[in-house]
């Protein structure tokens, strides 16, 4: 048996795809978290901020925010509203023990306290629960303490928090030691995802929630799994941002990462990478350049993970990194989407098997007559040798390619097939992939790859079948119907050594196989007859007296007349042709080995003097059949009959 030594090397460009895929939007990420932090410093941490950054420290909090965000060409959007009235909170208490008005427009409630609340300019109304609130109306803020429970009918719909102040001046929402639940439906089940923080800062009124250390998980207690991080940055739209983030399975840690996006909104290349124990390390990814690949679905995930995806009910666009509901499909994607046609690009890193780059499509006319499928890929796999002496050798340049074209119309169905393979198991190590979104297996699951295609591909043969029905309007009657029902051309390729090295080679080659009719009439000739025919005609009754006991002796008589019937005369000859024809070849001088022919002629006569007199039918019907077999001592016969 062959040792292979693994190439040093090899995992060098599996870490570049796998960096690629990890950090590419971590840019635009990182650029939000900045302008997320300098919108929540105060005071010294401003100052400090504009001091290394060589700016004046001695502006005003507002300049100086402002001044940052123009030294990170950042724009930031302060969505909280500036007018008083805009301000104003109207407040409705449902029930408190005990009430205090210390001053104007300040109240603290005790014992048992809730209330609801509102913006004035808004419609959407706030419920707050606690053990002690103190509502501040002139500057618009809410404080809470104590077994709070909040509900915004949105973001947060579900939390539990030890202490709250809201800020509507801000825009601001701050929670201690809260507890946020959220319910996400899962195929027929609800599974509930919760989320921990010290301390939760919502920025814009939930356009974007900072968890600092924060953990999500399935279970409040004691989860099988969760993701503990120093910040969880939440976006409007379910997109989350962990920064310095570790997976845990149960109380033990498996995998900590610097920063990492989970996206809701599926991403443009629907990255998998994790472990396998055939593969080893891997990365791979599905650009769809147009239309809607089928074979790209989601990964196997846990239900940690799984809540952090979403499926789309409503047509999806590319826009940049994500795929995107709200935006106007381009007509590229109209003509994908009206005609079920779809591209897409497959770029994969293995650390056993190699890099490997490849397409599948399937392009079709708006009517669907044309259509060109099929799948190909290269691979370079760093265990190939440049020989293949033994059968489970593989080169170091792999490749996969299954053309197909078809074509159907009311005159012609044509399907060409012609599959290209380096070796018998490329198919099943490169063609068998992960298509969805999915890091599980690099936070530690072992990754369970489709088994689509299983077992080695020994036969790859080459087909083109057909089937023409010819147009014969223009020919009849002499020829009213002319059809070749199968025209098939066929290379069997097998898998065998051959000069000391195994291949594909083509054993068997059938040049063709015909099959095809015709019918048609040579002569007609029909004429009508007239013959005169006496039928009974009813005559007047003889009136006679009506006496129940005389007999019926005198009936009613019945009269002729003159009527005519058709008949006819008629004499024909059609007739009806069948050929079939085979022939193979030698497949390496392309000389003829075998070949059969059948050729089969029926001419019917058809004679009728008089239709309602005689007919006569008659058939005669010639056959010769040619057989030609160099593999046989008697290796040529022909029969005629």
């Amino acid at each position: 048996m062959r040792k292979v030594t693994p190439k040093s090397s090899r995992i060098t460009p599996l870490i570049l795809l796998l960096t690629l895929v990890v950090l590419t939007p971590l840019i635009g990420a990182n650029e939000h978290l900045l302008a997320v932090r300098i919108s929540e410093a105060r005071g010294d941490e401003l100052r400090q901020m504009a001091l290394i950054r060589g700016l004046d420290p001695d502006l005003e909090p507002s300049e100086l925010r402002n001044a940052l965000f123009a030294y990170h060409s950042i724009t930031f959007i302060d969505e909280s509203p500036t007018s008083d009235t805009e301000q104003s909170i109207l407040v409705h208490i449902a029930r408190a023990n005990r009430i205090e008005n210390p001053q104007a427009n300040l109240f603290i409630l005790e014992g048992a306290v809730e209330i609801t609340f509102r913006v004035s300019n808004q419609e959407r109304e706030h419920s707050l629960s606690g053990d002690r609130l103190i509502v501040d109306l002139e500057h618009s803020i809410i404080t809470a303490q104590g077994s709070v429970r909040y509900d915004d009918g949105a973001a947060f719909s579900q939390v539990e928090t030890e202490i709250l102040t809201y800020n509507r001046g801000l825009g601001q929402l701050i929670m201690i030691d809260s507890h946020t639940t959220v319910e996400h439906p899962d195929k027929d089940r609800k599974v509930t995802l919760h989320t921990l923080a010290d301390q939760l800062v919502s920025i814009s009124m939930g356009a974007v929630s900072v968890h600092h250390k924060g953990i999500i998980a399935t279970s409040a207690k004691d989860p099988l799994s969760s993701i503990r991080a120093e910040q969880l940055v939440f976006k409007s739209g379910g997109d989350l941002f962990v920064k310095s983030g570790t997976l845990y399975m149960g109380r033990v840690p498996v995998l900590w990462l610097p920063f990492f996006p989970f996206i809701e909104n599926r991403m443009v290349g629907n990255p998998a990478m994790g472990f396998n124990s055939e593969r080893g390390m891997f990365v791979s990814t599905t650009w769809e350049i147009f239309g809607k690949d089928p074979t790209v679905g989601k990964a196997d995930r846990s239900e940690t993970l799984a809540l952090l995806a979403k499926d789309e009910d409503r047509p999806i666009h590319h826009d940049n990194l994500l795929y995107r509901t709200d935006l106007k499909a381009s007509a590229l994607e109209q003509w994908a989407e009206e005609s079920s046609s779809y591209l897409s690009i497959m770029a994969d890193a293995y650390e056993h098997s190699g890099l490997s780059l490849g397409l599948n499509t399937d392009i079709r006319s708006f009517k669907g007559q044309l259509a060109i499928q099929g799948m190909g890929l290269l691979a370079i796999d760093p265990q190939g040798v440049d020989k293949k002496t033994i059968f489970g050798d593989v080169t170091t340049l792999r490749y996969l390619a299954e053309p197909k074209l078809s074509y159907t119309s009311r005159w012609a169905n044509v399907r060409l097939s012609l599959p290209l393979y380096s070796d018998p198991s490329v198919k099943r190590i490169y063609a068998n992939r992960l298509t969805g979104f999915s890091i599980e297996g690099a936070l530690g699951k072992q990754m369970e790859f489709p088994t689509d295609f299983t077992g080695d591909i020994t036969t790859a043969d080459w087909t083109l079948v057909s089937s023409f029905t010819l147009p014969t309007g223009w020919s009849a009657p002499y020829l009213s119907s002319l059809s070749i029902s199968s025209l098939r051309a066929t290379a069997k390729r097998r898998y065998k050594l051959e000069d000391g090295e195994y291949g594909y080679q083509i054993t068997e080659l059938n040049i063709p196989e015909l099959q095809m009719r015709a019918s048609g009439t040579l002569f007609s000739f029909r004429r009508n007859l007239n013959k005169k025919e006496e039928q009974p005609s009813a005559v007047k009754e003889i009136e006679l007296p009506k006496d129940p006991l005389l007999a019926p002796i005198f009936g009613q008589t019945v009269a002729k007349r003159s009527v005519s019937s058709t008949a006819r005369q008629e004499l024909a000859l059609s007739y009806n042709l069948e050929q079939r024809f085979n022939q193979r070849l030698d497949p390496t001088e392309g000389t003829m080995e075998y070949r059969y022919s059948f050729s089969k002629a029926t001419f019917t006569f058809f004679a009728t003097p008089h239709s309602n007199i005689i007919t006569v039918r008659e058939q005669l019907v010639p056959q010769i059949t040619i057989l030609d077999d160099l593999s046989k001592q008697t290796f040529y016969s022909k029969d005629a009959q």
